[in-house]
This record gives structure tokens, sequence and C-alpha cells, in this order.
């Protein structure tokens, strides 16, 4: 005979439960991953089904970015010195870096709105909506590194043996992508501005950032990248490719540690206020 587990709903607050919150989290983690693979490849063939350049648009936004900064800096319209390191180069691996950042900021969120008709309907990991908008996030981070590869083959730059901490780097700028995605979740689920406002937001913050300049040592830019979490980890990560020095080195693995913390803190807001905002949708 069959043990079958009951689950009783209650309209008590899983914070009342801590330890079973977080329980209940864990088991639920394989069928989540499971299920979360299964959407994931769904929305892929979806999403390249009617597509001449199908995968290349992965890689598509970073090198037409990287091309008009290339385009600008040669031409002497803007005038950017990077020491040590060519500066097509250099451009490339941050907009590649910073794209994965940004589709780490836009995972989770696209993942549960494209599963939201199925949320009112039917019981499942909920969690699984949030992994299939990760795997997206990581099968096109593994087609920017294939490019990458090229990329250094083409600039004749000799990898470093720091060169394949860089992975680690991407996971980190995904992590802290997909945390803050994360945490924008509940709210973007109620309302659409909250896509639109990560847009608008994004496309500023590439300037706040070092991706397409060197990391300033004075002045206000230099003042407000330091409130600014993506700043170190993409400069370190970027020093780490192409072996140059990594002196923000500590700060890149506190912000990491950081990003992870923030990350389960928001899992467990995710699952807390998924039931409101699951009776507020289907309404």
């Amino acid at each position: 005979m069959h043990n079958v587990k009951r689950i009783v709903y209650t309209p008590e607050s899983g914070l009342r439960r801590p330890g079973e919150l977080i329980r209940d989290f864990v088991e639920s983690l394989p069928q989540a991953h499971a299920l979360g693979y299964r959407l994931f490849l769904r929305n892929l063939k979806g999403m390249y089904r009617q597509s001449l350049l199908g995968m290349f648009w992965s890689v598509i936004p970073p090198l037409i970015t990287s091309l008009i900064w290339i385009l600008l800096n040669g031409q002497r319209v803007v005038n950017i010195d990077v020491p040590g390191v060519s500066y097509p180069l250099f451009v490339i691996i941050g907009t590649i870096l910073w794209q994965s950042f940004a589709e780490g900021v836009n995972g989770p969120i696209k993942g549960v709105t494209m599963g939201k008709s199925m949320l009112a309907k039917i019981n499942f990991p909920r969690e699984s909506l949030i992994l299939s908008g990760i795997y997206e996030v990581i099968f096109n981070t593994l087609i920017k590194i294939g490019l990458l590869v090229l990329v250094f083959i083409a600039f004749q730059q000799v990898p470093s043996w720091t060169t394949l901490f860089g992975l680690v780097g991407f996971a980190s700028l995904i992590l802290m992508g997909s945390t803050i995605g994360l945490l924008l979740t509940p709210l973007g689920m109620l309302y659409n501005d909250v896509q639109k406002g990560v847009v608008i937001v994004l496309q500023f913050a590439i300037y706040l950032t070092p991706v397409i300049y060197p990391e300033p040592k004075s002045g206000l830019v230099a003042e407000l990248m330091k409130f600014n979490p993506v700043a170190p980890l993409l400069t370190t990560t970027r020093n780490l490719m192409i072996g140059a020095p990594t002196p923000g080195l500590d700060t890149f693995f506190w912000v990491s540690g950081g990003a992870l913390l923030l990350f389960l803190l928001g899992v467990l807001i995710y699952r807390l206020t998924m039931p409101i905002i699951i009776e507020r949708i289907g309404s």
C-alpha cells in the first residue's frame, strides 16, 4: 500500500511556522527542478520556432552595443583609454557580462509571467517558474561564453590561469541579477509597470557600471559606483578573464555572498506571497 502525503491548506501565514516553511521548500526542490527544466525546454522551442537567427539573438544585443562604442572610440568621438588590453576586447567582454546580469534580472519575472495562466488552475511547485527563467539565462550565457572564446582567438588574447575563474564571475553576475529579479517578481505579478520600469532602469544603469569604460578613481561617477553592487562583480570578472590584477577580489566575494543570502530570502518571500498573489490575479 502506497503512503499518500496529505497536504492541509490553512489561512495561517507560513511565518508562524518558519521551520515547516523551509522544510516544504527543500522537499519541493526536486519536483520544481524537473518541472522547471521541462518548462525551459518548452519555452526555448517556442522562442526559436519562427526565428531565422535563432540562438544568435542572445549575442546580437551585446555585439551591437560593443560595435557602436568601438566605432565611437575609434573615431575619437569619445576618448576611452584602457591600459593593458585592446578596447574592442575590453568592451565586448563588458557588454557580454552586463547582458548576462540584465537577463538574470528579467529571468524570474519572465519565467513567472509565462506560466501565469497555470498558477490559478493547477497546484504545482511555483519555484519551477523561477527556475525555468534562470535555466534560460544560463543557456544564453553558455552561448555568450562560446562567443568569448572566438573573440579571444580573434584578438589573440592568450588566456591566463585566472581566466577559468571568470566562470565564477559569470555565476555571481547571474546570481545578483536573479536576486534582484526574484525580489521584484511578486510586485511584477501585480503590476506590469515593474517590467517596464526594469527595462528603463537597466538602460541607464549600464552607464553607471564600468561596462564600456574602466572604473573611475575619482569624481561623482566614482562615488555613485560605490553603491552599485554590479560594479565590483563586473570589473573583477573581466580582470580575471584577461589575467589583469584583481584588487577588488574581497569586495567581489562579499557582494556575491550577500547576493546569495538575499536570493534565499527572496525565495521565501516568493513562497509566502504567491498564494495571496494567485488569489488576486485569479479573482
